[in-house]
């Protein structure tokens, strides 16, 4: 175990002396993060760009850093950052990537970018756990959906997508054969999953060129009480 009191520099510390003999490469990992972290905050920003501004941006001398590092998978990148084929090397990148399930993919699925997001924000930010264990979070959501009269349902696989006369979507099949009709349809399955979903006519006919990765939602949510 590694006990860490503190923010990302007693983190820091903490693995240089658990590991000194890699200490300089530690903290040559902890100055990466920082870069690719900032780059990331200017990804996300250049959305507000027009188009042309923004692809500037992706290609400029400035994004290099994350070009290099977000297509690169964290159990690649560790093992380059961090190298190593000795003992203390391979329990200093598992610690480094203990957080994976943080992400929802494996070190050797998951973005390096990620793996700079997860490990360490803890000792920042802290960590919290619902009273009555995390069921009660989705319990609460449920209570407040019906309160203001919608409806939450749960095993009944969508078998389709409902589309109008225009084309558009209307509303949903399940697997029951009921039907439920709404202004507007959200899919939270993907694009893969969704096209499969409509009818076979209206289906995309050119597959897509990239590879199915796994999706990772972040949601920042105020709750009072």
């Amino acid at each position: 175990p590694l006990e860490i009191k503190g923010g990302i520099p007693e983190l820091r510390a903490a693995l240089c002396r658990r590991f000194p003999r890699h200490a300089a490469a530690i903290r040559a990992y902890f100055e990466l993060c920082d870069t690719v972290q900032l780059r990331f905050a200017l990804w996300i920003l250049s959305a507000l760009l027009p188009m042309r501004l923004r692809l500037a941006l992706l290609r400029s001398r400035l994004m290099a850093p994350w070009r290099r590092w977000a297509g690169v998978t964290t159990a690649d990148a560790l093992d380059e950052v961090l190298p190593g084929d000795e003992v203390e090397a391979r329990k200093l990148r598992t610690l480094a990537s203990g957080l994976w399930l943080d992400t929802g993919s494996p070190p050797s699925r998951m973005s390096f970018w990620m793996q700079t997001a997860v490990f360490g924000g803890f000792q920042v930010l802290g960590a919290g756990y619902p009273v009555g264990g995390p069921q009660e979070m989705a319990l609460a959501m449920v209570e407040s959906v019906e309160a203001r009269g919608g409806a939450v349902y749960v095993r009944c696989p969508v078998e389709g997508i409902v589309l109008g006369t225009a084309g558009v979507a209307c509303g949903v099949s399940l697997s029951g054969g009921r039907v439920i009709r709404a202004k507007r349809v959200v899919s939270g399955l993907g694009w893969r999953k969704t096209m499969e979903l409509l009818p076979e006519q209206r289906r995309p006919t050119r597959p897509l060129s990239t590879q199915q990765s796994c999706g990772f939602v972040m949601g920042n949510i105020t709750l009072r009480g």
